[in-house]
């Protein structure tokens, strides 16, 4: 079996409403969508949002980046061979992690699908048959996000991030405390200020949410502070979580080491799809790190469908999944993934187990 044909598709898919996170507020999500089509007749499917405060990546450059330098190290090669065709993208260019992370999931939706098998069993097999889903709360007051809590526990869900680092501190000591409230003591509560605050800022935080009994406090701090993590870990009031600092298995061991973090993410687009995440994986394991797995917002049920595929194959998931497919108006492929209350399963069938519907596809393209 020979790789012919890869093709970068972007597309625009607007949120039912939008997510509003510290730096940004999100309502249409940029994202690609790879197809790898082979001699066998097999096609496989990725997909990556873009993430420019994030990944440092646009929707302009993971085009670039598949196009002028990933599908060139890799067309006409046997997609099974994944190790090595991972190591030729890393040879043609450096980090681009998301966009070789679209790829990458193609080539295990591929390599499952020509096996018959779903991609959870070249992940290591099963070890759960489903996993806890959270809800993000992002919205522009306390009160909202305490409604919304409580409309989606009534839903079944009993999980929830809240997206702190908008506004004040103040606010969101306020906004924890009142969703606390809204969904009493029974569910999870965390909170992510996605790198807004300094340590002073970050500690007046956990302290004046404890009462609202978080979960984590994910990456209170900026990426590259390990010793403002580390310090607001040592605080000792609220697990820390690592996520914008965690790319790769070195990140995880240098966390681990310097003591910034608790728990960390591993996102697909930040380890560079299967193949890094699973690095990043193992290396939380060995220096016993709980994982917490999630995507971008809002990724369709292509890369939703390869983040759970992970999430039932890891051994230790003690902090749920973050889907994020449900956050949009409308999805990419037939039958979308849907969490039922609080828990999500993978699609049946070899591969990722979803089909694209290829008029949505060229509905939302933009190229």
């Amino acid at each position: 079996m020979k790789i012919e044909r890869i093709e970068a598709i972007p597309v625009s898919l607007p949120l039912a409403k939008p997510v509003r996170m510290a730096g940004s507020e999100v309502a249409t999500a940029q994202n690609v969508v790879v197809r790898i089509e082979t001699d066998s007749g097999l096609t496989g499917w990725g997909e990556c949002a873009s993430s420019p405060t994030f990944s440092g990546e646009t929707q302009g450059s993971l085009l670039a980046a598949i196009d002028g330098f990933l599908a060139p190290a890799i067309l006409g090669e046997d997609p099974m061979r994944r190790e090595a065709l991972h190591a030729a993208m890393d040879r043609r260019l450096s980090g681009n992690h998301g966009a070789k992370a679209a790829v990458d999931i193609a080539l295990f939706d591929l390599a499952a699908k020509a096996l018959h098998a779903p991609v959870y069993e070249l992940l290591g097999g099963r070890a759960r048959d489903a996993a806890r889903v959270f809800w993000h709360l992002g919205n522009a007051d306390p009160d909202a996000d305490a409604r919304e809590a409580a409309h989606r526990a009534r839903d079944g869900f009993n999980f929830f991030k809240l997206k702190v680092g908008t506004t004040t501190v103040d606010r969101d000591i306020e906004a924890a405390l009142k969703v606390r409230e809204a969904v009493g003591p029974e569910c999870d509560l965390s909170a992510d200020a996605n790198q807004a605050w300094g340590v002073a800022e970050a500690i007046r935080f956990a302290r004046g949410a404890e009462k609202a009994s978080l979960c984590f406090f994910e990456q209170p701090v900026p990426a590259d502070d390990l010793q403002g993590m580390a310090a607001v870990a040592r605080l000792g009031v609220v697990p820390i979580l690592a996520d914008e600092g965690i790319f790769t298995a070195h990140d995880v061991l240098a966390h681990a080491r310097e003591g910034a973090a608790h728990i960390v993410s591993v996102k697909l687009l930040k380890a560079g799809g299967f193949t890094g995440a699973l690095r990043a994986v193992h290396a939380a394991e060995t220096v016993r790190l709980p994982l917490h797995l999630t995507g971008k917002v809002a990724e369709s049920s292509i890369a939703t469908a390869a983040l759970v595929h992970l999430a039932l194959a890891v051994r230790d998931l003690q902090y749920g999944v973050g889907i994020t497919n449900h956050y949009l108006r409308e999805d990419l492929v037939a039958e979308p993934i849907r969490a039922v209350g609080c828990q999500v399963h993978a699609p049946e069938g070899p591969g990722l187990g979803i089909a694209v519907d290829e008029d949505r596809l060229r509905r939302f393209r933009t190229r």
